[in-house]
């Protein structure tokens, strides 16, 4: 579907919504310009932006592998939670309250997103994640296509961008990568966080550092792990190595709240 004809549905589902659909809460209505399914107003746009909440969302990760936060629920950690978790907390105002909660964060220094701050974000408030395919459209905000958490398949499909399936995918600190296999699983999907890229001399990639929470095994909670990409690699059950031929393996893939170049869309 065309720009002209996706920014026709966006105008014409506000004129069907009536004039106070134009705002909510005294906050204007903003298209998806780069249709990925969130409004503009609700992404980072800056480049500073952007890397600061890079920074907290690896501070946040990683600190978890220390010391879990009480902050962090029992009932949402698992790998999506994790994710979840660092992507809120990432987005909050970190006052000296705020501060008191994570004693375990390996680099508080970090300078604070500016754009807003969670759960005050422009239209969707607490709910952050998009749940269904789709252009945003201002209807959205109220039939339950976001919601405040989502499953690591709702994330992968949903609320980020593909990058590639190789290290040489223009990878960077806090992007994810996604395994996916139906094969005796319980949670057929799995997520993990980039914390680290690692750059030979000639400055390519040439590994990462990686931080995800295992789920729920073997009758226990699970537990937060640390790894490189390369340890990955010889895993002894080949499933999980994150190698381009194993189907098992879906990529790496980045927020669509940290990249606003155009999408292709979706079609209805």
């Amino acid at each position: 579907m065309n720009s002209p004809v996706r920014f026709f549905r966006f105008a014409l589902a506000l004129t069907l919504l009536g004039g106070a659909a134009l705002t909510v809460g005294g906050q204007p209505i903003t298209p998806d310009l780069d249709h990925d399914g969130l409004p503009d107003s609700a992404e980072l746009i800056s480049a500073s932006d952007r890397s600061n909440f890079r920074a907290w969302f690896v501070v946040l990760t990683e600190s978890q592998f220390i010391q879990p936060s009480p902050a962090w629920a029992e009932v949402h950690r698992d790998c999506a939670g994790l994710i979840g978790f660092a992507i809120r907390e990432a987005l909050k105002r970190h006052d000296r309250d705020w501060l008191a909660r994570f004693p375990y964060l390996t680099s508080p220094a970090v300078p604070e997103v500016a754009s807003f701050h969670y759960p005050e974000v422009p239209l969707l408030g607490e709910r952050i994640f998009r749940t269904r395919a789709g252009d945003f459209l201002p209807s959205d905000l109220t039939d339950g296509t976001f919601a405040a958490t989502a499953s690591a398949s709702v994330l992968r499909h949903f609320n980020c961008r593909p990058l590639g399936r190789n290290l040489d995918c223009g990878l960077e600190p806090g992007d994810l990568l996604f395994f996916h296999s139906e094969a005796g699983a319980d949670m057929p999907d799995h997520a993990m966080v980039v914390v680290r890229v690692i750059r030979g001399p000639d400055g390519a990639v040439g590994d990462a550092l990686l931080v995800y929470h295992t789920g729920p095994t073997d009758g226990t909670p699970g537990e937060v792990r640390r790894l490189s990409w390369s340890a990955l690699l010889h895993h002894p059950d080949d499933a999980w190595q994150p190698r381009a031929d194993n189907p098992a393996f879906a990529g790496f893939f980045r927020l669509a709240m940290l990249d606003h170049t155009p999408m292709g869309g979706f079609d209805p």
